[in-house]
């Protein structure tokens, strides 16, 4: 999985996002070494895809609930 500083991220976006929709590779983008934020490609389906409302739905699992910055990472702040 690729990283990338928050700076790095606006700089080369478009590239980033490129580089990740070819190796189908999940990027996360950190600030002060921390996850903020992760580009996850999509991969569709061999059919055509049309319009945005023919795109694949993801189950994401249960997203909802508590979550802080904090509950996000462990006692060392990783």
């Amino acid at each position: 999985m690729k990283r990338y500083t928050a700076t790095q991220a606006r700089n080369n976006f478009s590239e980033i996002v490129e580089k990740a929709c070819e190796t189908g590779q999940t990027v996360i983008i950190e600030r002060r070494h921390k996850p903020l934020v992760a580009i996850v490609p999509l991969v569709p389906d061999q059919e055509s895809i049309g319009t945005a409302w023919d795109l694949p739905t993801y189950d994401l699992g249960n997203i909802t609930g508590n979550l802080s910055r904090e509950s996000l990472y462990d006692e060392d702040g990783r």
